[in-house]
């Protein structure tokens, strides 16, 4: 399991070191924390679930990639983005901010019930198309002449 991001470069990267120790003191060396990467294409390809747990992300571009790719994602529900691109139940779940139950509940729920994660996929890669360069340069032009007429 990889995880990407930024970590916590702004203080002194004291989380990435706690999740280290607890990934080895745990023998879960299978989880890699992998920091930054400017193009994930490649992670998007061979990913099956996407997690975002910021509690302050807002529209993150990375739930809109994702879902492009097909991928489900969970998300913590937090104000300003998540609910605007994952369809809760339908291409993903959105969860309460710091709920590591339903979190891990969800995840695994994913995990074992190949089917519905497929079919969120087909969901997600369907739901993405509302973001596509179409359909937002039609909305620009839409706003545009309303403005202008």
């Amino acid at each position: 399991m990889n995880i990407w991001g930024y970590g916590d470069a702004y203080e002194n990267n004291e989380a990435v070191k706690s999740l280290n120790k607890l990934i080895t003191d745990n023998h879960a060396l299978y989880i890699n924390l992998c920091g930054y990467k400017r193009d994930l294409k490649t992670e998007y390809d061979t990913s099956s679930i996407q997690l975002l747990t910021s509690k302050y992300e807002g529209f993150a571009m990375t739930l809109l990639e994702g879902q492009m790719q097909g991928i489900p994602a969970i998300s913590y529900n937090v104000d300003y983005g998540p609910s605007e691109i994952v369809e809760d139940k339908s291409t993903g779940y959105l969860i309460p901010p710091d709920d590591i139950n339903t979190l891990t509940d969800k995840l695994i729920y994913l995990l074992k019930h190949k089917n519905v994660a497929s079919e969120f996929s087909k969901n997600a890669y369907k739901s993405a198309q509302r973001f596509s360069y179409k359909e937002i340069k039609q909305k620009w032009l839409n706003l545009i002449n309303t403005y202008m007429n």
